[in-house]
């Protein structure tokens, strides 16, 4: 008796210490972790249990097999008992082992880092005229995550609401719109204004007597009743800078003797008048 009891001992000691190793279970003679290869994880701290199959020399399935759960980059994925825990952006094979029997799959971990948002194709919405919302989803080493799509939410629907990936201007003022990818969210402000459809610049065309002679040029945005909005942000060029210059309030400067339009745009929409120095 007294060789047995050191040997029964030694058995429970090997249990107790081998719970992640399964010590005490029958040693597998094939494995197959079921599911797909290659499996994405999108969060930091997100998890997935994987499920395998153990099978013994006879094709029978074990219920408690003896095996082993290892990541080849535990810094990107960490496992445990078969559970895989998202750490930071990158790849790792997961595998689990059990004697000679070894089977394996991928997961790739890429986590939101950055976001970058625009609203339609020009500075500000117009009432009425939904534009599409675009967001470039970054991880954090800086690759574009194209799958990625977020959530969008208005904070102010009297001024602007958001409806299939489209903001629609609903009242003047300016809104922010927040989208989110996982646990990650940023912050975007929009100026909305009332619909125009033309500018009108005054005067349509000047001329200078001398060099270093100055005039302000005036913009005005016009909706479909020729009704001046209010509001609107106008930029303003010189279509010659040897010419003419133009400050980013429409103060328009003669430089040197030629002809040169005082150039204007908001959004979409351009203006010009005609201006010549002697």
């Amino acid at each position: 008796m007294s060789s047995v009891f050191p040997w029964l001992s030694i058995r429970l000691l090997l249990c107790l210490a081998g719970g992640l190793l399964g010590a005490c279970g029958p040693t597998p003679e094939s494995l197959t972790i079921l599911g797909p290869e290659e499996r994405q994880l999108r969060e930091p701290g997100q998890s997935v249990r994987l499920e395998y199959e153990a099978k013994d020399s006879q094709g029978r399935r074990l219920a408690e097999p003896r095996v082993h759960w290892s990541s080849s980059s535990p810094e990107v994925a960490t496992v445990d008992k078969g559970v895989v825990v998202a750490r930071k952006t990158g790849q790792a094979v997961i595998e689990v082992s059990g004697g000679r029997a070894r089977a394996s799959t991928r997961f790739v971990v890429t986590i939101p880092g950055r976001l970058a948002l625009r609203a339609g194709e020009q500075e500000f919405i117009e009432i009425g005229r939904p534009e599409r919302l675009f967001a470039t989803v970054l991880d954090e080493l800086g690759k574009r995550i194209r799958d990625a799509a977020p959530e969008w939410r208005s904070q102010d629907e009297s001024i602007a609401r958001i409806e299939d990936g489209r903001i629609i201007g609903v009242g003047p003022g300016t809104v922010k719109l927040s989208a989110t990818v996982g646990h990650l969210s940023q912050e975007l402000t929009v100026q909305v204004v009332p619909a125009f459809i033309r500018l009108a610049v005054e005067p349509s065309r000047h001329v200078f007597t001398k060099r270093g002679q100055g005039v302000q040029f005036r913009a005005r945005a016009l909706d479909s009743r020729g009704r001046t909005v209010d509001g609107v942000p106008i930029h303003w060029f010189s279509s010659d800078a040897s010419v003419i210059q133009v400050s980013s309030s429409g103060y328009v400067t003669a430089v040197g003797p030629g002809r040169a339009l005082v150039t204007l745009s908001a959004g979409r929409r351009v203006g010009a008048a005609e201006v010549i120095v002697p």
